[in-house]
């Protein structure tokens, strides 16, 4: 009980005296630059009183917050020596989370969302979220457009942003410039920094995969239009479908808009379709695009049944009006990938910004009718 007790007092350290929090955070960030171990030595108080103008009033909670996380131990005469380098300090980072105001109607990003926050808690973090305006635009969104963004930033009120949504403009570098540590995690091919969903290679794989099974005439089905920086998938397509000897009249992109309404509409696109122009493969990019054009293509399936491929959400199993192969993009290790990159450049400022792949995963090359979570089959059972 008095360890308990022992760590919400530390939480409410950081919290309610900002500035001990900050030197708490140059600690942490101290034992990172310099790539310290367990059982390696701090500075002495001295020395970090010297060098770094630490006053003994926020130097001292500082490291007992640290102490009370268990990243280092004191001892008198023996200095402070580091214990865990990685243990979550509770309250310590301030992160902003820019959300979509429709991601409780998108399964996809309301599960991205609680995921980044489930997991930047457990490393510690304190969340604010902050929504997107309803009437930003579609290019050249910018941190005005989160209301309340610009001023917890200039106020020193945060550490690092995370976000699904592209931030054009000079907003990206400009905060970074200012010590403010960005990381994204989507599917935007061109982010500065972050974790990126690959559809190129799994188009590839499917445009072989389709070949393979007999398909002359093939379709991608996306939301929208091709956008650049969203485009990769479009470009392997189009390679992809050359190598494999399809002529340009054979290979189509259709787009319909979001969810299954847009499904709907691209089913009723290739309906209108004579009927030897329709493509025999279809790569979709959307699972929720897919239910809806699966249940408008159902009851034509007699005379039109394309090979259909999917891209998944692995946590929102949905069920298909048509069999279907399908890849699966783990959202959970998305968010976990993206949540992870922003703790580690927030430890160490000197870590360099990259951009991870993360691959959708083939689950199986047998068309069926039902997506589910092995989680829930079991549980089911």
């Amino acid at each position: 009980m008095a360890r308990g007790r022992k760590k919400q007092s530390a939480t409410n350290t950081v919290g309610s005296r900002p500035q001990v929090g900050a030197v708490a955070r140059e600690l942490t960030r101290l034992i990172h630059v310099e790539a310290l171990l367990p059982g390696d030595s701090l500075p002495s108080q001295a020395t970090l009183r010297t060098e770094k103008g630490f006053h003994n009033n926020t130097l001292n909670p500082a490291m007992q917050l640290l102490v009370d996380s268990g990243v280092i131990r004191r001892k008198a005469r023996s200095g402070t020596v580091v214990v865990d380098p990685m243990r979550p300090v509770p309250g310590l980072w301030r992160v902003g989370l820019g959300m979509l105001p429709a991601a409780a109607e998108q399964m996809f990003y309301a599960q991205l969302f609680h995921l980044l926050q489930v997991n930047l808690q457990a490393f510690g973090a304190t969340v604010q979220v902050f929504m997107l305006e309803d009437d930003a635009p579609v290019h050249g969104l910018g941190f005005e457009h989160f209301p309340g963004l610009t001023e917890a930033c200039e106020n020193g009120q945060l550490d690092g942003f995370i976000t699904s949504l592209r931030i054009d403009g000079e907003d990206w570098q400009a905060w970074h410039q200012r010590d403010l540590e960005m990381v994204y995690a989507g599917a935007w091919e061109e982010a500065p920094a972050g974790v990126v969903i690959e559809q190129g290679r799994m188009v590839t794989e499917a445009v072989g995969m389709l070949r393979e099974r007999g398909c002359e005439r093939l379709a991608v089905v996306s939301q929208h239009l091709p956008d650049p920086g969203y485009d990769r998938f479009w470009h392997c397509f189009c390679q992809a479908c050359g190598e494999a000897g399809l002529s340009e009249d054979s290979a189509h992109g259709l787009h319909g808009g979001r969810g299954p309404a847009g499904g709907w509409r691209v089913a009723d696109q290739l309906l209108e379709m004579p009927a030897g122009e329709r493509p025999d493969g279809l790569i979709i990019l959307d699972d929720r695009v897919a239910t809806g054009l699966t249940a408008v293509l159902a009851p034509n399936s007699a005379n039109y049944c394309p090979q259909i491929v999917v891209q998944t959400n692995l946590q929102a199993p949905l069920a298909f009006a048509l069999p279907v192969i399908h890849y699966e993009v783990n959202v959970e290790d998305l968010a976990r990938r993206g949540a992870s990159m922003l703790i580690a450049r927030l430890r160490n400022p000197q870590t360099k910004p990259r951009r991870e792949w993360l691959y959708p995963e083939l689950h199986t090359d047998t068309p069926v009718h039902m997506i589910r979570h092995e989680t829930m089959e079991t549980t089911a059972g």
